[in-house]
């Protein structure tokens, strides 16, 4: 796809604009997963914005597949980024990620979500969101 995404700067201000303060974002549906990962990205954003670090971001989508970031971080490899809103994180969660190793050889893999283990299924990294914007 060549359309770009747009996050608003603020979930609280996109959430009055569309009128959707009242209503309770519950875990294990696609609004509470869109809001997860509109979070993510912003505080991705926001630490980029206060550390100068030039870093790019983008996200790619495909007609099957899809990776909700690319990082190009200079001097370093692409970080490509899956985030789930998922408290468990096994390779079935995973799976669509395994379609972009190949595309990508030299980026590092990750998948950020609100599971509190670290893991590894091969190339991609599972962490805990906070620690991945931390490490990433």
């Amino acid at each position: 796809m060549k359309s770009p995404k747009f996050y608003f700067f603020d979930l609280g201000v996109a959430r009055s604009l569309a009128k959707q303060l009242t209503i309770e974002p519950q875990p294990s549906t696609g609004y509470f997963g869109e809001l997860f990962e509109q979070l993510v990205v912003l505080e991705f954003i926001r630490r980029e914005r206060y550390l100068l670090r030039d870093y790019q971001f983008y996200f790619l989508s495909t007609e099957k597949n899809e990776l909700d970031l690319i990082i190009e971080r200079p001097g370093r490899n692409l970080a490509c980024i899956e985030i789930k809103s998922t408290t468990k994180v096994n390779e079935h969660t995973i799976r669509k990620m395994n379609f972009f190793l190949d595309v990508f050889p030299e980026a590092d893999f990750f998948c950020l979500s609100r599971d509190k283990n670290v893991q590894n299924f091969g190339r991609i990294k599972s962490l805990p969101w906070s620690q991945g914007l931390a490490e990433i």
